[in-house]
């Protein structure tokens, strides 16, 4: 739901970014029968597959078809039980726990990620609001970075929000050290890489991935945070159906062969994604303010003609002018009044 409030008015309590799904109940064994999840072929798959992204010392999962790597995650968290993450209860296992390939729970360690879960092709991919993901397998990135971070943190309205768009800043980084490290130069196109308030990564213009954060098993003191990103790699111009949407491929060449490309790229995200995640981790005032300062000259949105769509009805059209202290979108009118966007459809008008 988006909430918008007008800058002069009374806050009313608006929803951050982050969306919060309901936390699995069903046991691990019970959704591995139904779903299909084959940890134990998924961890040696991604063994042959991921080799570089196995040696960060993360769990990688790389399975060939699934629903979705974030459905996923949320079976294997719904592994403990019905108990929030973060308490502890018998049988469930310790606190900020996931399963183990023996079929128990490992103790997630106070970093993210501590699990990566890829996919070749997902039959439910899908980004915020429900979009579904178009995927072009092997050459696209579905992955979900997994791992706990304190419930102080993530409830905390003045800094939640910027955990999205965090995110979003170690998907740049994250893709600028894959096209340096693989040697790839630009095509006839340029590429101006910036994000799209709130979690779309844009290329010129253009969209080349996005990013869904969701919480699962919220409780105190600490919860499991899911990091869903995919992107497009290598598909070729010909091939992107979507209007508006582009592919690594379509700026920079020569890159690698599929699978090294998307295992060069994973084992960035989860380094970007470590070092970013961190810092909320240590500081979280700090790092809401770096990710604020970072914004400024890398987000697409800024400075831009946009409609924000209202969930239930109507929409605001004016320019983005800024960013908010806790991640809100500030919206100028046609008419000069600036309105407050928390989260919702920001979509950015030609001209």
């Amino acid at each position: 739901m988006m909430h918008v409030r007008g800058k002069e008015g009374p806050s009313d309590g608006s929803a951050t970014p982050v969306a919060v799904p309901a936390v699995a109940s069903e046991s691990y064994a019970g959704s591995a029968a139904d779903d299909g999840d084959d940890v134990i072929g998924a961890r040696v798959l991604a063994s042959r597959r991921l080799p570089v992204t196995c040696g960060l010392g993360v769990d990688a999962m790389l399975f060939e078809r699934t629903d979705s790597t974030n459905s996923v995650a949320e079976r294997l968290l719904g592994s403990v039980g019905p108990e929030p993450v973060g308490s502890e209860s018998a049988g469930s296992g310790p606190a900020g726990s996931i399963p183990s390939a023996a079929g128990g729970v490992s103790t997630i360690r106070p970093r993210f990620p501590d699990l990566v879960i890829v996919a070749d092709s997902q039959s439910r991919g899908h980004g915020r609001l429900g979009r579904r993901w178009v995927e072009h397998p092997g050459k696209s990135l579905m992955a979900s970075f997994v791992g706990s971070m304190p419930w102080s943190v993530v409830s905390d309205a003045s800094v939640n929000g910027w955990i999205p768009l965090a995110a979003g800043l170690a998907a740049l980084d994250a893709t600028a050290d894959v096209v340096r490290d693989c040697g790839a130069r630009p095509t006839h196109k340029p590429c101006d890489m910036a994000v799209k308030w709130p979690n779309d990564i844009f290329c010129d213009g253009l969209k080349l991935g996005g990013i869904l954060v969701q919480i699962v098993s919220p409780g105190d003191p600490v919860c499991a945070v899911v990091v869903g990103v995919g992107m497009n790699l290598a598909i070729p111009e010909s091939d992107l159906s979507v209007e508006g949407s582009t592919s690594l491929l379509a700026h920079r060449s020569p890159l690698p062969d599929d699978d090294k490309l998307r295992d060069m790229m994973v084992a960035a995200l989860t380094r970007r994604l470590r070092a970013r995640m961190a810092e909320f981790l240590d500081s979280p005032v700090e790092a809401a303010a770096r990710a604020r300062r970072d914004m400024g000259d890398r987000c697409w949105t800024l400075g831009r003609r946009v409609r924000a769509r209202i969930v239930g009805g109507g929409s605001i059209v004016g320019v983005a002018v800024g960013v908010e202290d806790d991640a809100s979108l500030r919206i100028r009118d046609d008419a000069g009044v600036l309105h407050i966007v928390s989260t919702g459809d920001v979509g950015i008008l030609a001209g």
